[in-house]
């Protein structure tokens, strides 16, 4: 009989325990929501307001919200806008990025231009940004919009 107790005892115990952290678990799922949520779109209002004052890193990172869909509508065209405001003031993620984009990984609906594939990455590989140099030296060893010139890589 002792034994039955001591059981029923402990199994209470431990139905009780499980549930109390799954229900802490769910408060604290719900709170990093939350604060993720209202980050982000106090994140974003910094964002967009420093991105009108010709900041590349802003725009930059503004390119990305469209890019990706994140607090705003995902939306290729105004990715592209950001990055080439970016971009011409020599930012060279924005460049990269450009450069990605006409060379296909656009998304939908976003032309596919090899010259300007070409020039964005050639102008972030003079900077320095290694994943340029890799693909505009894919582009000559291919002869992707330059002709074949494999001798020079």
């Amino acid at each position: 009989m002792k034994n039955i107790c001591v059981g029923m005892a402990l199994l209470f115990f431990v139905l009780f325990s499980s549930s109390c952290v799954i229900s802490q678990q769910d408060k604290i799922q719900t709170s990093t929501n939350n604060h993720s949520q209202n980050t982000h779109s106090e994140q974003s209002k910094k964002v967009d307001k420093t991105a009108n004052q010709e900041d590349g890193t802003a725009e930059y990172n503004l390119g990305e919200k469209y890019y990706r869909g994140k607090g705003v509508p995902k939306d290729y065209t105004k990715a592209a806008e950001w990055y080439r405001k970016a971009a011409e003031i020599g930012n060279p993620n924005a460049q990269y990025k450009l450069g990605r984009m006409y060379q296909g990984f656009g998304g939908k609906g976003f032309p596919t231009d090899i010259a300007e594939a070409f020039k964005w990455y050639r102008k972030a590989a003079e900077q320095g940004y290694v994943d340029a140099q890799v693909w505009l030296g894919s582009m000559y060893y291919d002869g992707i919009g330059v002709g074949s010139v494999k001798y020079l890589v």
